[in-house]
């Protein structure tokens, strides 16, 4: 009878242990999701890995957002709970200074709230300038404008410039303009560069400004009274200017050198023409007033005796001696007219340097048209009969009041 009632008790006991054990089995899993809270720099890359949804327990689960602030900033892997920028515009701290969301899991009895705090970077930006203006601008014109974006003030500055000191920048504006406009010159700077600096309160940056200069006709640039003659002759044509237009091209031109005639001895009062010599005549002053190796003669002004449409009248060239191998330069002058005063010309469009330093004649087509200067102790000029090459004839103490302009950069 014990034994019977020593088994029921044990058989009791048993069954109470499996019944507990069971019951502690079938008891649901809790799991809970823990918030994220980040900072970031604003302006983040698309696919960047802001950071990973934890749970208190290690079971497999599969994420997803909810809701978020602003929409469209977040993607989540729903295997992993890592959450990365799907929208890199929405991180700006200006518009969206902080970015939420809600996560849930399929067996997470909570969502977890994630809060991105967005940090303010500095973000100046600078874009290059590329313009193109004609050469020959006048001091301050405006050349453009360099654009920048950033936060708070901006203010611009030359950071460094090619050639040195030809352009300025408005400080507040980023306007671009001319502060020396004798460098705006195509034959020695067909451009101009600059860097220039563009700074805020978070920092600086540098753009780059390109100026190309187009290559314009100097020599008409110069003219006024004869500029519609000029802008209508052909290449090689000769064009009677102005006292005041050939001063202007020997005073503005690049790289001027005389011929002929040094500025003293042009100057020497006249007193009579060449009269000794019958008929038309070819001269070329004895002188080491030369136009230089790769020179381009552009214009030419002698003294002419009372002399009414003269014609025929030409410039000529030698590149080997003063007093033989010469030839035309350009065609004929125009038909002129003086009594005892200058006359100026213009050669159009001279696209042919010098081989070598060159002399320069002339050949009057009358006998009474040239003037020269007897007072010339150290002086001479050659003389040949008719349109010559060759200059047999000299003649001591005198020099022809005639000179030319050349220049060793084609400014046209």
């Amino acid at each position: 009878m014990k034994n019977a009632i020593q088994f029921t008790k044990t058989l009791f006991l048993t069954l109470l242990i499996i019944t507990y054990s069971c019951s502690k089995d079938d008891d649901p899993i809790v799991i809970n999701l823990q918030n994220l809270e980040v900072t970031i720099d604003e302006n983040p890359t698309v696919g960047q890995v802001i950071g990973t949804i934890e749970s208190d327990n290690n079971a497999s689960l599969i994420f997803s957002i909810t809701s978020q602030t602003p929409n469209g900033a977040l993607e989540i892997n729903e295997n992993t709970g890592e959450l990365t920028v799907a929208d890199a515009t929405l991180f700006d701290f200006e518009t969206n200074p902080t970015i939420t969301a809600t996560i849930a899991a399929d067996k997470a009895q909570n969502t977890a709230t994630v809060t991105i705090s967005v940090n303010n970077t500095n973000e100046l930006s600078v874009q290059d300038y590329t313009t193109t203006v004609d050469e020959n601008p006048v001091n301050g014109q405006s050349l453009g404008t360099v654009q920048a974006s950033g936060d708070a003030t901006l203010s611009f500055s030359i950071a460094s410039q090619t050639p040195a000191g030809a352009l300025s920048v408005n400080a507040s504006t980023g306007e671009l303009t001319v502060a020396d406009a004798t460098l705006f010159d195509y034959e020695t700077n067909p451009t101009i560069t600059a860097s220039i600096a563009v700074s805020n309160s978070g920092g600086s940056e540098n753009g780059t400004v390109t100026i190309n200069l187009n290559d314009v006709d100097n020599i008409g640039a110069l003219l006024s009274t004869s500029l519609t003659n000029y802008n209508a002759a052909a290449s090689g044509e000769w064009v009677i200017i102005t006292e005041t237009e050939y001063d202007n091209l020997a005073s503005n031109l690049s790289s001027i050198t005389r011929a002929g005639t040094t500025v003293s001895e042009y100057s020497i009062p006249y007193s009579s023409a060449i009269s000794n010599l019958n008929g038309s005549i070819t001269v070329s002053n004895s002188t080491t007033n030369l136009i230089p190796i790769n020179g381009y003669l552009i214009a030419f002004k002698y003294k002419v005796w009372n002399t009414t449409n003269a014609s025929g009248v030409k410039v000529k060239l030698s590149n080997s001696a003063n007093n033989s191998g010469f030839s035309d330069i350009g065609s004929s002058l125009p038909t002129h007219s003086g009594n005892f005063e200058d006359v100026f010309f213009v050669l159009k469009g001279n696209n042919t340097p010098v081989a070598s330093n060159s002399y320069l004649g002339f050949f009057q087509s009358t006998s009474t048209l040239l003037l020269f200067n007897p007072s010339t102790t150290n002086g001479s000029y050659y003389w040949g009969s008719s349109d010559a090459s060759t200059l047999n004839g000299q003649n001591n103490g005198k020099k022809v009041f005639y000179q030319g302009l050349s220049t060793t950069q084609a400014q046209w």
